[in-house]
């Protein structure tokens, strides 16, 4: 396999990134790790983020033995990053409840969408699936509740463009005291085209 090279262009470098990756997560040959040590950690963090696979990464190199034959430097900053994130969705679960709590109070019964659903469904821990927001699909009619749950737990709605037939969600955020910031996108219809919109009555 052709080792990552860090003076090849743009595409050639995402390219070489995703067969890295790959290969790493379907147990195949792989370049020689020698050959990493010519990676700036700074970049092969920065790829693991951008493919979202630095927790799944790190989870076969480790369960496969390989991982004290990496270089020292990619080990520790992997390692840091893959901790952190599970720290830091562990806070995400802990804040989840309470927003579906809240929602309940309110008469408000979400359906979880997209990364969270899928982070509990198919992987083997929700740590595994790196996801910036929860999505979450609510009935038309439950939009003001929806609204005032949210502000009763401490969420700041985004300022966006609103109308109609633009606008079908609404992003909240807050910070907690541990200074994490969850993000919540509450949807009433499944996507802002038009032509998708309604395919979810």
């Amino acid at each position: 396999m052709t080792p990552v090279q860090p003076s090849a262009s743009p595409t050639s470098l995402t390219l070489a990134w995703e067969k890295l990756f790959s290969a790493i997560l379907r147990d195949e040959p792989r370049p020689d790790l020698r050959d990493l040590t010519a990676i700036s950690t700074a970049e092969f963090l920065t790829a693991c983020t951008t493919h979202g696979v630095a927790p799944l990464v790190y989870r076969q190199i480790h369960q496969d033995r390989t991982l004290a034959a990496w270089p020292a430097a990619l080990q520790t900053a992997l390692a840091h990053q893959v901790h952190l994130h599970a720290a830091m969705d562990a806070l995400r679960e802990q804040e989840l409840g309470a927003v579906l709590d809240g929602l309940a109070q309110h008469g408000v019964q979400p359906l979880l969408m997209k990364g969270t659903p899928l982070a509990y469904t198919h992987y083997p821990a929700s740590d595994l699936r790196p996801r910036s927001d929860t999505d979450m699909l609510i009935d038309r009619q439950d939009i003001k509740a929806a609204h005032q749950a949210m502000l009763d737990l401490g969420y700041t709605p985004n300022n966006a463009v609103s109308g109609e037939l633009i606008m079908h969600q609404r992003l909240y955020t807050k910070a907690d005291a541990h200074g994490v910031n969850h993000v919540y996108d509450i949807h009433w219809k499944i996507s802002n085209p038009v032509r998708f919109a309604d395919r979810v009555p």
